[in-house]
């Protein structure tokens, strides 16, 4: 009953008739029910608790959406795209977190949005080289991308000991941004984009000993984040070499990680879409953990997660100089939690989830049922 004593200083009232339901509801039926108010206080303070972000002080905006009532993987995968729509607010981005029920729901996505990464014969990736793996098992599904470099995965929505179900993400489902830089117009050549809303989906919400395995939530990117999706050779090791070679030979490929910051931040505030700087983030952090101490909680945080690359010596956070503050930097984990969870699709090192013939009938179940907005095409 450790969640009901949190709940009860939280909410500021006494929760005794509730801790004898939950132990008569619990004896039942050996589970029990999050309340809407337990569900909503639940989120927030595992946003609070969340130890790799560091963009935790407007956590007071997020909207939780109670997506439990659904059964069906359709309308697991409409109520994804609802909630793409809903946060981004045509880049007004509002943070977002939408639950489904506790009964073995999982989304194969690490993101709602993300680009297909293709492996080609000779070693190169054309694509986001991050989702080769992913891009792959749904390969094995039926689906057959264009073979570009932004192209956008499927949904792939399944529940534990059920095949899994795939549904196309369409463009107008996704904001994207151009990157342009404000002083050099061959930025554009390089055909470089993002998409405007990070929206986590492989991770679990735990609360009050309930575990949601479908929980996909959503805020507004930090600039180094998609910095560094851009730029990190895991990924697309292509775009830093091809901004150096524009550059002067010294300090190449600091300059291009520059450049590329400055236009990555100039095209999302041009296209009216919430990011905030590394210097900004830092000292929203900063003033979140006094907050949060002041209201007595304790602040957790992952240290090389929170201070990116890109912070200066010039930044106080860069030298993890929250004063009497060294325990933040021990990155415990507090409950309720967000929490990482094993990928449930085949991969070069778990093939043993799916054997070669269960693939088989899972691309077969797969074709002839993706007909939700007009599957295949």
């Amino acid at each position: 009953m450790e969640f009901q004593s949190l709940m009860e200083r939280e909410v500021g009232q006494p929760r005794d008739a509730r801790r004898q339901a939950v132990a008569r509801e619990i004896g039942r039926r050996r589970t029990y029910s999050l309340t809407p108010e337990e569900l909503e206080k639940g989120s927030w303070l595992a946003w609070v608790h969340a130890i790799n972000c560091p963009g935790r002080l407007p956590n007071n905006l997020q909207r939780v959406r109670d997506q439990r009532h659904l059964r069906e993987p359709r309308a697991v995968a409409e109520a994804c795209v609802e909630h793409l729509r809903l946060s981004t607010q045509d880049g007004r981005i509002r943070p977002m977190i939408t639950v489904f029920a506790p009964d073995g729901w999982r989304l194969w996505n690490g993101q709602l949005c993300a680009y297909a990464g293709y492996r080609q014969r000779d070693g190169s990736v054309v694509g986001d080289a991050a989702n080769c793996d992913l891009t792959e098992a749904i390969q094995s599904l039926g689906w057959q991308g264009p073979g570009g470099h932004w192209d956008l995965l499927p949904l792939v929505v399944q529940r534990s000991g059920e095949r899994p179900h795939l549904f196309r993400l369409e463009r107008a489902d996704v904001l994207e941004v151009r990157i342009t830089h404000p002083e050099y117009p061959w930025f554009e050549e390089l055909d470089l984009r993002w998409y405007a809303l990070p929206a986590i989906s492989n991770m679990a919400l735990e609360v009050g000993g309930m575990r949601y395995t479908a929980a996909p939530f959503s805020g507004w990117y930090a600039l180094a984040e998609v910095v560094e999706d851009l730029a990190h050779e895991g990924r697309r090791a292509a775009t830093l070499p091809a901004i150096a070679a524009r550059m002067p030979r010294r300090l190449g490929r600091d300059r291009a990680v520059h450049e590329l910051a400055v236009a990555v931040l100039d095209s999302y505030r041009r296209a009216r879409v919430t990011m905030v700087d590394h210097e900004t983030v830092l000292g929203q952090f900063d003033k979140f953990v006094r907050r949060e101490w002041e209201g007595g909680r304790e602040v957790y945080a992952c240290r090389h997660k929170v201070v990116p690359p890109m912070a200066t010596t010039s930044i106080p956070m860069y030298h993890h100089s929250v004063p009497e503050g060294e325990p933040v930097w021990t990155a415990r984990q507090l409950s309720p939690a967000l929490l990482n969870q094993e990928v449930v699709y085949p991969t070069s090192r778990n093939r043993q989830k799916h054997g070669p013939l269960s693939a088989v009938f899972h691309a077969a179940a797969s074709l002839r049922h993706l007909s939700w907005r007009g599957g295949l095409r």
